[in-house]
């Protein structure tokens, strides 16, 4: 071969050989490592927030679903609970009505009942009246009462010491007699300044002072404080806590007509008590000295047999 031509292909392949064997790399800047990484974190900055409402969306629902089903279970036992109350509700009506027990009789309940359908406006007036069911009169003075609107309780027998029963054992004692005395003078003489209509504050400290002093001598007593006499301390202390209570309401000119009435009352019937207590708006309050517990029973009976004899209605 002329050596002109193997000099040209040599030249030729030593050309053509770097070209076969080259290599193209990215460039690497500041500016362009800056940009890449720019890009890189907004892009993982929408895949985050991508996620995140995703997640937001699921806790949402969930918490939704968690609350409806709260709401619904909590309205369910709601229900529940109203049902459960106004059947224990009814139950206890029909049983007041029909059938009381001794603590519906001696809070009232059973009394107010039969009071209740006794003053109905479908009762006839002359068929209560002709009744005729007989109540002594003295009846009255030991009942504890109730003012309707007011919430007000108040007894004769409370306040006063005077009449038999009226007071606890403990104050039968000789020591205590001219205590009582001077303390039942002061309230005769409050009552006759009601029935005048001419009450003063005078006449209610009168009161209050012979009460102290009752109280006083009461709680100096080693007889009523000898451990053994239990019971007759008990009682006393009972009639003494009720009987505190009670002066203040003389000054009432609402309650003093009522005084004056129940002070002068000569009713013999069951109607004449309903009567009184329709006129006044009062109820029966709950029994709570041993006297009210004894008369309560026997007063409800009372009023059922007037009830079956105006009405015709009886216990179920």
């Amino acid at each position: 071969m002329p050596r002109r031509i193997l000099t040209s292909l040599a030249i030729l392949s030593l050309a053509c050989a770097p070209a076969r064997a080259q290599r193209y790399y990215p460039v690497s800047t500041p500016e362009g490592d800056f940009l890449r990484s720019l890009g890189f974190a907004e892009y993982s900055h929408a895949v985050a927030n991508r996620i995140n409402a995703e997640t937001s969306i699921m806790v949402n629902e969930y918490m939704w679903n968690v609350v409806k089903n709260e709401n619904r279970e909590n309205a369910e036992r709601r229900k529940e609970q109203r049902a459960a109350e106004a059947k224990a509700f009814k139950d206890r009506r029909d049983r007041i009505d029909n059938h009381p027990n001794a603590r519906d009789v001696n809070d009232g309940s059973a009394l107010n009942s039969v009071l209740h359908d006794l003053l109905d406006k479908s009762v006839s007036e002359s068929a209560a009246r002709y009744a005729k069911i007989p109540l002594d009169a003295d009846v009255i003075r030991r009942i504890p009462f109730q003012r309707a609107d007011k919430g007000e309780t108040f007894s004769m027998g409370r306040l006063s010491l005077k009449g038999k029963g009226k007071r606890a054992v403990a104050f039968e004692d000789g020591r205590f007699a001219r205590a009582i005395a001077r303390y039942q003078r002061a309230v005769d003489d409050a009552l006759e300044l009601a029935m005048e209509e001419k009450m003063t504050e005078s006449a209610i400290k009168d009161i209050e002072k012979a009460f102290d002093d009752l109280e006083d001598l009461f709680k100096r007593t080693p007889h009523v404080l000898d451990p053994r006499h239990q019971k007759l301390y008990v009682e006393g202390k009972e009639q003494l806590d009720k009987m505190r209570r009670s002066p203040g309401l003389f000054m009432r000119r609402d309650l003093q007509s009522v005084f004056r009435e129940i002070d002068s009352y000569s009713g013999t019937t069951v109607d004449e008590l309903v009567r009184f207590m329709q006129r006044h708006k009062l109820s029966f309050a709950p029994a709570e000295t041993s006297v009210e517990r004894e008369l309560y029973p026997r007063l409800y009976r009372a009023l059922v047999v007037h009830r079956e004899a105006t009405t015709g209605k009886r216990p179920n």
